[in-house]
């Protein structure tokens, strides 16, 4: 499979400059242990927790909230053990578990508008009917149709 210009350009660019070999093989670690983490969760698990930081004898994971890293909690003993199992993990003694933030979404606020009254609709129609220009037009008369409505 062939890769893309742009591919080629950024891997070059990446393995050019010594000051990033170390970060990346630091990605690639924590690539490797999410991975080697994910293989012993079910879903929906798996895809809640994602793997930070191994260092020294401790595994930092983060999870999406705190119902997971309750359900994680659980699990820790025996996934100690399983990730022990491997080669790079053996000196692996803690599992740390972090609740990961969640950004603050703002939403702006919306309201409902306020019907407009008959007379009010009847006297947008007239103006639209006087104009010319027919986007103003259609826009007075989209705006006369918010009137209130006869019970």
């Amino acid at each position: 499979m062939k890769r893309h210009k742009t591919t080629r350009a950024v891997e070059t660019f990446l393995k050019s400059h010594n000051r990033l070999k170390p970060l990346l093989a630091n990605a690639r670690h924590v690539m490797k242990f999410d991975f080697l983490l994910k293989l012993y969760l079910e879903e929906p698990l798996k895809s809640k927790c994602q793997v930070s930081i191994f260092h020294g004898h401790r595994l930092l994971i983060f999870v999406d909230g705190s119902i997971w890293a309750t359900q994680l909690r659980y699990q820790l003993p025996s996934l100690l053990k399983q990730l022990r199992q491997h080669p790079e993990m053996t000196k692996l003694k803690y599992i740390e578990i972090k609740i990961q933030s969640q950004p603050l979404i703002f939403r702006k606020e919306t309201r409902q508008a306020y019907p407009i009254s008959n007379a009010n609709s009847e006297a947008l129609k007239a103006t639209a009917d006087s104009l010319e220009d027919g986007d103003l037009k259609s826009a007075l008369l989209r705006l006369s149709r918010h009137s209130k409505k006869p019970y």
